[in-house]
């Protein structure tokens, strides 16, 4: 692991979340975030009475708004890397959901053995740095109890014009030049992409192989879900 990349990288996400992230509620209308990354709550939700959540990368606290409607929990905590998402959460959401500003590369503001469950969208596909994902992995692993549930996505595929939303817009915007959306850079998944321009979309990682990762629940040509519980390894 390269520290000073590891630092730049840091450096650009942090920036690059300044100005915080929409809701993104068109993800709401895909039928495999409710099925896979939210089904264990969705299907049992008597199972999650009085547990504890994590929403790893909230944003705006869209995945938040969801497990509330879903189950009564104890507490769901929220983690992000910007401060204006977490200051208009902590205004607009009720007290049983908590909003705490994060560094980007741990969680030592949670103990060992914590949470029952941790969900995480549209955050670990979008970070273009193998080592930074696995330190996070890592730390996602310690304060996750035994036998607790984590679901997460990545994008699976070829090639970026397997994706739907980059246009060429979107390439105009983050690359400052006349990309095509098959021509943004994509990482390999062991790959540290130090120098990566963005976090949405300039840089992402795409998995490839299957055999990368343990455990799946479903893989097909734009997601790859994962559920994974009893507090397995998540990464090589």
């Amino acid at each position: 692991m390269n520290e000073i990349g590891l630092t730049r990288y840091l450096m650009m996400l942090r920036k690059e979340a300044k100005w915080g992230t929409s809701y993104f509620e068109r993800h709401d209308l895909n039928p495999e975030y409710w099925n896979k990354i939210l089904g264990p709550i969705k299907d049992n939700p008597n199972q999650w009475e009085g547990k504890k959540a994590l929403d790893f990368g909230t944003g705006m606290g869209r995945n938040v708004t969801n497990l509330l409607s879903l189950a009564n929990w104890k507490t769901i905590y929220a983690v992000d890397i910007s401060d204006k998402n977490i200051n208009l959460c902590s205004q607009t959401f009720p007290e049983k959901a908590q909003f705490r500003l994060v560094g980007g590369k741990d969680l030592k503001i949670f103990k060992d053995d914590s949470f029952d469950f941790v969900v995480s969208t549209l955050v670990l596909k979008h970070l273009a740095c193998y080592s930074l994902r696995l330190i996070l992995l890592q730390e996602i692993y310690r304060v996750m109890k035994p036998g607790a549930l984590f679901t997460f996505d990545m994008g699976a595929g070829q090639d970026l014009e397997e994706r739907a939303y980059p246009n060429h817009w979107f390439c105009l915007m983050r690359t400052g030049g006349l990309a095509m959306p098959s021509q943004l850079s994509v990482a390999k998944y062991h790959e540290d992409k130090y120098d990566a321009l963005g976090s949405n979309g300039e840089c992402d990682v795409r998995v490839i192989d299957i055999s990368d990762f343990f455990y799946p629940s479903v893989l097909n040509l734009k997601w790859l879900i994962f559920e994974i519980p009893m507090k397995v390894s998540k990464e090589r």
